[in-house]
């Protein structure tokens, strides 16, 4: 066998070795590994760890228990985190104190420093259809979204309001034609140009004349009907109550045991 043959072979080794490797790291990141030190009933000798094993629960910890085991409370707080770092807004959109959001996150969330694949990657394997799908929103709309859903009038300067609008007209125009079927695709596709034409000159009108715009603006908003939105409701998250105390819920990702506060990736 030729020398140039064996390097040939040695780099093929070498990508197969890359692949296994990559194939073997694709599982959720270890976001809740203070919560399987919890479940084995252990003290660590971690503080947010032990704090859940002692004699009597604090409040602040049964209210972090209150939110993961109330599946709508979880739901929000985890599309908040994965919206944003900042624990304090988060507080503040949901009405809790910044401790317990703290916590929350340091013991059954841990996703801070997530690049957004990764937090793709996590709402991905998500089973409830209408959980993965406010996740995704958390991700791609903000957390100013989030805080929408749930009454908080967040305050949106008009000329970024509209070029956002403009945006969305825009790529769903090309996302329309790039449809398979081709019939209903030039339909939707030029409803939306047409869209993105108006924002276009209600936005000009703005720079130009806010006060011509704001009229424009209002008597385009008594033409909404919300036909084309549909967002499901709060109540159809469910709001069945589990035992905090009962620890023993079944965690369905996979994600290496950990048997001490040392196989933690983050410090506390």
């Amino acid at each position: 066998m030729s020398e140039s043959t064996d390097k040939d072979e040695k780099k093929g080794s070498v990508l197969k070795d890359a692949i296994k490797q990559i194939r073997k790291q694709d599982t959720l990141p270890k976001y809740n590994a203070r919560e399987k030190l919890i479940k084995k009933g252990q003290l660590t000798g971690d503080p947010l760890v032990d704090m859940f094993l002692g004699e009597e629960i604090s409040e602040a910890v049964y209210q972090v228990l209150q939110l993961r085991y109330t599946e709508s409370r979880r739901t929000y707080v985890e599309a908040c985190l994965l919206a944003t770092e900042d624990t304090e807004q988060v507080a503040e959109i949901l009405d809790v104190d910044q401790e317990v959001v703290d916590i929350y996150r340091q013991v059954y969330y841990d996703i801070e420093g997530l690049d957004r694949l990764s937090k793709l990657r996590m709402i991905e394997v998500v089973k409830d259809e209408r959980e993965q799908q406010l996740k995704l929103w958390a991700v791609s709309q903000g957390v100013d979204f989030i805080a929408w859903r749930l009454g908080t009038v967040p305050k949106v300067n008009p000329v970024e309001g509209l070029t956002s609008i403009y945006s969305d007209c825009f790529f769903k125009a090309k996302e329309a034609f790039y449809n398979a079927n081709t019939a209903d695709a030039s339909k939707e596709g030029l409803r939306w140009a047409k869209q993105a034409t108006d924002v276009a000159r209600l936005l000009k009108a703005w720079v130009n004349d806010a006060d011509e715009a704001t009229q424009d603006i209002n008597i385009a908003l008594k033409e909404i009907t919300g036909e084309d939105l549909e967002f499901p409701k709060l109540e159809d998250l469910g709001d069945e109550e589990v035992d905090p105390l009962d620890m023993s819920m079944d965690i369905e990702e996979v994600d290496p045991d950990f048997d001490s506060v040392e196989d933690l990736d983050k410090e506390s």
